[in-house]
């Protein structure tokens, strides 16, 4: 068989990766699976939120080197490493119901469908009467978003996939032909629906980071099988590892040294229950990646503060707010200005996203130079240039028109906002800096 050196050597020249703009580092070809059981550095999750955990009882294991999904069926097994540039050839056959997927770039959180991108591996045969699905939908298709080129599925047979991810770029070939070669930058036309009919991001605003994995979804029974899985990690090495930020050892009060009264930390989730003083990290940030699960009770308002210092009073004349909103019950909501997700009072956050009081949300913050990004649920809800001339029109039309340097350091504090009434919690909260 031909090696996956070999695979991208060819690839290189049929599909044209020379004219990517930066070259891989050199690293080896790493054999997934080498050892018979449950694979260790991956876990089970649920097909439809992968937050969740999988169906009681559902393994994936190895057997005689093959990985078979699990039993019951609706999982999807995610690696514990994240990729952001990678190389990756495996085989797999399904049977007549089968129905499986590839990830690319998943977060942990959501339906990997539509918040990362599912390469498709389904049987025609899994369809039942009257299911008509739609050209997006059928092996090789990005599931929901891009159909194949051609199809080339060999039923009931092995078939093999080389999947090339290189910043927007990813390039798939199924059996030898080229199915896929798409630039995410210009994926932007298609707005996808979720299965509830709530909008999914375009395949534009995907992750360009994330989780690889495989799903079960396969009915009757039956199981994908997958084999000669091996991958060659591309990611720049300038990205740095995620860093939790869930203990009371890396906060402190904006006011205070120490954690302020009313904050608690117990076993990863911090919490308040009234007005208590702002927390803010140790340490400065400059670029970085910012996420976190947040729940807030009825009526709550608080908010996630970046880059601030403590040139004011109040660390909200100095940093930029990613608001925290029960939407439907506080006053904010009636305002997209203010309601949960917002810039607060600079940029909107659309309808819709936000969860219920007391359910937990994802959010993510991305700061990289002058480019800020605001993600709630697997979607991006806002995206603003620090200095450019929309944002200095909307900071002189607002409160923070009286503060000169609100929003304009380049690196500064992360902060939490207490001084509201109401109950408010986080777990999860990790980071890591960008370049």
């Amino acid at each position: 068989m031909k090696t996956l050196f070999a695979w991208f050597a060819a690839t290189v020249v049929v599909a044209g990766l020379s004219a990517c703009a930066h070259t891989p580092r050199s690293a080896p070809a790493v054999n997934q699976f080498p050892e018979d059981g449950v694979p260790p550095g991956w876990v089970a999750r649920h097909w439809a939120d992968v937050h969740n955990p999988p169906p009681e009882g559902a393994v994936w294991r190895v057997e005689n080197g093959l990985l078979k999904g699990s039993s019951p069926r609706g999982t999807w097994l995610l690696s514990e490493k994240e990729y952001s540039d990678f190389r990756i050839s495996f085989e797999w056959k399904l049977p007549e119901r089968g129905n499986s997927g590839f990830a690319i770039r998943a977060p942990l959180f959501g339906d990997p469908a539509y918040d990362g991108i599912e390469l498709q591996m389904v049987d025609a045969r899994y369809y039942n009467p009257g299911d008509n699905p739609t050209p997006l939908e059928p092996t090789g298709s990005l599931y929901d978003a891009l159909a194949p080129k051609e199809q080339v599925y060999k039923a009931g047979e092995w078939n093999k996939y080389e999947v090339t991810a290189r910043g927007s770029l990813i390039k798939v070939v199924l059996n030898g032909i080229l199915i896929q070669d798409i630039n995410l930058d210009t994926q932007d036309s298609f707005h996808p629906k979720r299965h509830d009919g709530t909008d999914a991001p375009t395949l534009k605003d995907r992750p360009r980071m994330g989780h690889i994995g495989f799903q079960e979804l396969s009915r009757d029974g039956g199981h994908v099988e997958i084999r000669n899985i091996q991958i060659i990690d591309d990611s720049p090495a300038t990205h740095h590892e995620w860093q939790s930020l869930s203990a009371d050892k890396d906060w402190r009060g904006y006011k205070s040294d120490g954690v302020p009264e009313g904050w608690h930390f117990d076993n990863g989730t911090s919490s308040k229950s009234g007005e208590v003083e702002d927390l803010v990290t140790k340490e400065p940030f400059k670029n970085f990646e910012l996420e976190l699960e947040w729940k807030i009770g009825k009526g709550g308002n608080s908010g996630v503060f970046y880059r601030g210092t403590h040139e004011y009073s109040q660390i909200y004349w100095s940093a930029p707010e990613y608001q925290l909103l029960d939407d439907a019950n506080h006053d904010d909501g009636k305002n997209r200005l203010t309601a949960a997700g917002a810039d607060y009072a600079l940029y909107p956050c659309p309808a819709g996203v936000v969860r219920a009081f007391d359910e937990w949300n994802q959010m993510r913050i991305v700061v990289t130079g002058a480019h800020v990004e605001h993600w709630l649920n697997g979607q991006k809800v806002v995206e603003y240039e620090v200095g450019s001339p929309d944002w200095k029109a909307k900071v002189a039309a607002s409160k923070f028109a009286h503060f000169p340097h609100y929003g304009l350091a380049t690196s500064g504090l992360i902060g939490i906002q207490g001084d509201h009434p109401g109950t408010l919690s986080l777990r999860h909260v990790r980071f890591r800096q960008l370049p």
